[in-house]
């Protein structure tokens, strides 16, 4: 990600590997074809929210806690935490790419964001979710702990009305 040194974002969230790139965990110790069920459901996308921070290597409790919190704030207002989502309604869907999956990216944007080794399937929620780390980080700045997710992304704070991002 541009601008971020990567060891400092491994001090700041107690990150055991590299965040991104060629020097990241091996591919062996994560699939890239996800376990955690492609169902509906706050259980599953809790789960493969999990999963990216462990991709990610975020380990310290509390960052995990935050970027949870805000996740699952997020998958609600976007997906209904529904990995399956579609919106056929909007700006996006009239230029020919539809929002997708429980955050509801474009595929250029997951694209762009993907977290190397996991799965390219848009609307796998360990892919989606560690794309979403990697999105609110390099797009909008949010710290690698995650304790500004919520005042950067107003998407993923509960006290505030929802509003796209």
């Amino acid at each position: 990600m541009p601008g971020f040194d990567v060891g400092q974002i491994a001090k700041m969230a107690n990150v055991t590997g590299p965040q991104r790139g060629s020097q990241r965990r091996s591919a062996a110790r994560f699939s890239a074809h996800s376990d955690i069920p492609s169902t509906p459901g706050a259980a599953n996308i809790r789960a493969a929210i999990n999963r990216a921070l462990d991709l990610k290597g975020i380990t310290n409790p509390r960052a995990r806690q935050y970027w949870e919190n805000g996740m699952m704030v997020v998958s609600a207002r976007e997906s209904g935490h529904n990995p399956n989502a579609q919106n056929n309604s909007d700006s996006n869907a009239a230029k020919g790419t539809p929002s997708q999956g429980a955050f509801q990216f474009i595929e250029p944007t997951f694209r762009a964001y993907h977290e190397p080794g996991t799965s390219t399937n848009l609307r796998d929620p360990v892919a989606q979710a560690a794309a979403f780390v990697n999105y609110a980080m390099g797009r909008y700045n949010v710290s690698a702990d995650g304790s500004d997710l919520a005042q950067k992304i107003q998407q993923a704070d509960p006290r505030t009305s929802p509003r796209g991002y």
